[in-house]
C-alpha cells in the first residue's frame, strides 16, 4: 500500500515539473521573442536614423561657393539627408564656432569649405578632438583623420599649361618671355600646383620657361581682383619691351585683375591670360572678344554628385579613400556653350 501511494505521488511531482518546465519554456521563447523584436526595433531605428551634416560654406558673396553649396545640398537633401549650413568667410573663429553648433546640433558629419588653410586645420583637428569624420574641399591639411574632396591640383596646373602651351605655339611660334602667375599663399603649399605645374604643362608641348622667367605675385586682399590689377599694372611697367607675357590666375578673380591691367595698359597684343575654376567673370569673358584664352573648370555645382556618396560611405563605416577628385576640363571660347550660356543675355 505504501509503495502504491509513493508513486502515485512521484507521478504527481513529475507532472508538475514538468507542466512547470512548459511554463518555463513558454516564457524563455516570450522573452527571446520580445528581445528580438526589440534588437529588430533597434536595428530598424538606427537605420532610418537621419544622417545630419554640418556644412561649413566659405559664403554665398562668392559665386563658386554659391553654386557648390546649392547642387550640394539639393543632392544631399534629395539622398535624405539633413544639412546645417553656416558661412565662414575663410575665418577660423567662425569656422570652429559652426562646428561647436553643429555638434549640438546632432552633426555625423562636418564639411568644410573655408578655403584659408588655418581655417581648415582649426576644423580638422576639432572634429578629430572629438570623433567626428571631416571632409576637406579644395585645401589640403595636415590632418590624418580628415578626408579630402576636390580637384587634383597638380592635374589642373597641367592642363592649364597645356592647354597654354599649344597656343603659343599656334600664335606666337612657341616664343615666351615670362610667366606671371597670381597666387595666395593662404591657399597652402599643397594647392601651390595648381599653378605651379603650369610649367609643367608648357613643357608638354615644347616650351620651356627658366624659373628666374617666372614670376610670383600674393594679392594679399579680401579683393583679388583689385590687389591683381595693381600687380599686373607693376609687372607690365616693369616690362615694357616684352612681347610675349603669359599671365596665369589661380582663379578666375585674380584672373580678372590680370585683364584689366593688361587692357588698362594698352599691352593687349604683348599678352596672354589663362585661369582656374571658372565662375560666372570667367564665363562672361569667354563671351567677350578679350585676351582670356580659358580656364581649367572645376564645376562646383557637380561637387555634390561626388559629395553625398562619400558621406554615405563614411557614416557606414565603410572603406574612403582618403582623397576623392571631382572631374576638371579646360574651357575656352570653342566648347564654353557646350557648358554655360552667356551670363550677360
Amino acid at each position: 500500500m505504501k509503495r502504491k501511494t509513493f508513486a502515485a505521488i512521484l507521478m504527481v511531482c513529475l507532472s508538475a515539473a514538468a507542466a512547470l518546465s512548459g511554463c518555463g519554456n513558454r516564457e524563455t521563447e516570450e522573452k527571446k521573442t520580445e528581445t528580438g523584436a526589440e534588437e529588430d526595433k533597434t536595428q530598424e531605428s538606427e537605420e532610418e536614423k537621419q544622417m545630419v551634416i554640418g556644412y561649413n560654406s566659405y559664403g554665398d558673396t562668392s559665386d563658386f561657393s554659391k553654386r557648390l553649396s546649392e547642387g550640394f545640398i539639393e543632392r544631399a537633401e534629395a539622398a535624405g539627408m539633413k544639412v546645417l549650413k553656416a558661412d565662414t568667410g575663410g575665418d577660423p573663429t567662425k569656422a570652429i564656432k559652426n562646428v561647436d553648433s553643429f555638434i549640438q546640433q546632432g552633426a555625423d558629419l562636418i564639411f568644410d569649405c573655408s578655403w584659408v588653410v588655418s581655417a581648415c586645420e582649426a576644423v580638422a583637428d576639432k572634429c578629430q578632438e572629438q570623433g567626428i569624420p571631416c571632409i576637406i574641399t579644395d585645401i589640403y591639411v595636415e590632418n590624418e583623420s580628415a578626408y579630402y574632396m576636390g580637384i587634383d591640383n597638380n592635374e589642373v596646373g597641367l592642363t592649364t599649361g597645356t592647354a597654354a602651351g599649344k597656343w603659343i605655339n599656334e600664335n606666337w611660334g612657341g616664343e615666351l618671355d615670362y610667366v606671371l602667375i597670381a597666387f595666395n599663399e593662404s591657399f597652402g603649399e599643397g594647392v601651390r600646383p595648381r599653378v605651379g605645374s603650369v610649367a609643367e604643362g608648357l613643357s608638354q608641348e615644347g616650351i620651356e620657361i627658366s624659373e628666374d622667367r617666372i614670376v610670383w605675385v600674393d594679392p594679399q586682399s579680401s579683393d583679388a581682383s583689385v590687389a591683381c590689377k595693381q600687380l599686373g599694372t607693376d609687372f607690365l611697367t616693369a616690362h615694357p619691351e616684352e612681347k610675349h607675357i603669359l599671365m596665369v590666375g589661380a582663379n578666375d578673380e585674380m584672373a580678372q585683375g590680370f585683364l584689366s591691367a593688361v587692357e588698362t595698359s594698352g599691352r593687349t597684343s604683348d599678352c596672354i591670360l589663362v585661369s582656374n575654376d571658372l565662375t560666372t567673370m570667367g564665363i562672361s569673358s569667354l563671351y567677350n572678344d578679350n585676351i582670356w584664352l580659358g580656364s581649367t573648370a572645376f564645376f562646383p555645382e557637380n561637387y555634390g554628385a561626388a559629395l553625398v556618396p562619400m558621406i554615405e560611405d563614411l557614416l557606414s563605416r565603410k572603406e574612403v579613400p582618403k582623397e576623392v577628385y571631382t572631374e576638371i576640363n579646360f574651357v575656352d571660347r570653342n566648347n564654353i556653350s557646350q557648358y554655360y550660356e552667356n551670363p550677360d543675355k
